[in-house]
């Protein structure tokens, strides 16, 4: 855990600030997806200020024109609040599935975000999760 707290501020010191929509795209997707790990970082460690480093990874791929890192904060986001608040995680889902529609390289989130919705509609109309797991096991 040290070594990866480390890291962050590593890339903190030399991303941050120092990356804008003439950097290279390399250096705003490495930027972009440091944020997003302090999103996951923040969630394992039970920090206080999920939201904010969401709303931070959200924002800066908002000023860097980057909207399939904002679907990406969006559904990382969505993932981790699941269970604390369907409806805020099921709107997410929403608002990032167009984007990954728009793009090829996205295929996989596009997939996983249509499961996602699929899974919370169901878990929201009160089918159990133990249904839900006995759904997905007999699928495979």
């Amino acid at each position: 855990m040290k070594k990866f707290e480390k890291e962050l501020i590593y890339f903190e010191n030399h991303l941050k600030g120092k990356t804008d929509i003439c950097s290279s795209e390399h250096k705003i997707n490495a930027y972009l997806n440091f944020l997003n790990r302090k999103i996951l970082f923040a969630f394992f460690t039970d920090d206080n200020n999920l939201e904010d480093k969401y709303k931070e990874a959200y924002n800066e791929s908002i000023h860097l024109n980057r909207d399939d890192y904002q679907a990406y904060a969006d559904m990382d986001y969505a993932k981790i609040i699941l269970f604390e608040n369907n409806k805020k995680a099921l709107d997410l889902f929403k608002k990032a599935l167009p984007i990954f529609q728009k793009y090829g390289k996205c295929e996989k989130r596009r997939v996983d975000c249509i499961s996602e919705i699929v899974f919370l509609n169901h878990l929201m109309s009160n089918i159990s999760y133990d249904r839900l797991y006995n759904l997905q096991k007999r699928s495979t």
